[in-house]
């Protein structure tokens, strides 16, 4: 059987394995692994005999090359030193890089990791109070502020958001496609508008690094304090896609106009 083939108890036992694995790649000495999330890709709580937490993330079907994750980190790093955005904090294996890449024997292919600090705190989730909500504008417009003029060093990388699907393979058009003809000529044409409008927008400015995942799912609150963490879609884009694949999350024109009035209260819209 393949891993793609196991039953999903199984499959978490091969990848709990793994991360047992990459985790003797960093300094630490580590007394627990807990798998939290296992879904897209898998994210354990671990915890070192000092009682200190992280979070590892193993990326089983993210796409992320390793220029992608050295310019994850770089990002994150660059966002900690200028800004006050309360964030994790990349942990260096033991040959002083970053990331790492393992080859799992179950899946027969190298998985890549990274590990941050854990941040304390529960997620808002996607029913937010408008407090949270205003506060998450506030953090992003802060973000992009920092980051307006940043730029990678060496072989760094991330993806550009000028497709429309943001690199999603397109099942909505051909032979692969569930829609009627009637159906696809109107995903069509809605795609073609959303590209036009790309077409302009990435033609009049200069595009820079934002999260592009910002829902109540990441981003945390502790004491009255929000923090920002999965940075695993960081992307090369607008401000105006950041803004609107959050208020794609939100629910209520309260909520959208809370967060727009958080972000103006920093930077102009």
């Amino acid at each position: 059987m393949t891993f793609a083939e196991f039953d999903s108890t199984k499959q978490r036992a091969s990848i709990h394995r793994f991360a047992k694995s990459v985790m003797t790649t960093f300094p630490l000495e580590v007394c627990s692994i807990e798998c939290i999330n296992f879904e897209f890709n898998a994210t354990f709580k671990i915890s070192d005999i000092s009682g200190a937490l992280y979070a590892l993330r193993i990326n089983i079907n993210s796409k992320r090359s390793k220029s992608n994750l050295a310019a994850e980190v770089e990002f994150v790093r660059f966002l900690r030193q200028h800004s006050d955005i309360e964030l994790p904090t990349p942990i260096a294996l033991k040959d002083g890089t970053f990331f790492g890449s393992a080859f799992h024997d179950d899946s027969q292919r190298s998985l890549n990791f990274v590990l941050y600090s854990w941040l304390q705190g529960e997620e808002i989730g996607h029913t937010p109070q408008l407090q949270m909500v205003r506060g998450l504008g506030v953090l992003m417009a802060k973000m992009h502020e920092a980051t307006s003029t940043f730029e990678f060093g060496g072989d760094a990388s991330l993806e550009l958001l000028r497709d429309p699907l943001w690199g999603q393979v397109n099942n909505l058009f051909g032979p692969a496609s569930k829609l009627n003809a009637e159906n696809q000529n109107e995903f069509a044409a809605v795609i073609g508008r959303i590209d036009t409008f790309l077409a302009h927008l990435y033609s009049t400015g200069t595009p820079q690094p934002i999260h592009a995942d910002l829902h109540g799912g990441n981003v945390l609150e502790f004491s009255g304090q929000l923090s920002v963490l999965d940075f695993d879609d960081c992307a090369i884009g607008y401000p105006l896609q950041d803004l609107a694949t959050t208020l794609y999350y939100l629910d209520t024109e309260e909520q959208d106009a809370a967060l727009l009035e958080g972000y103006s209260s920093v930077r102009e819209l």
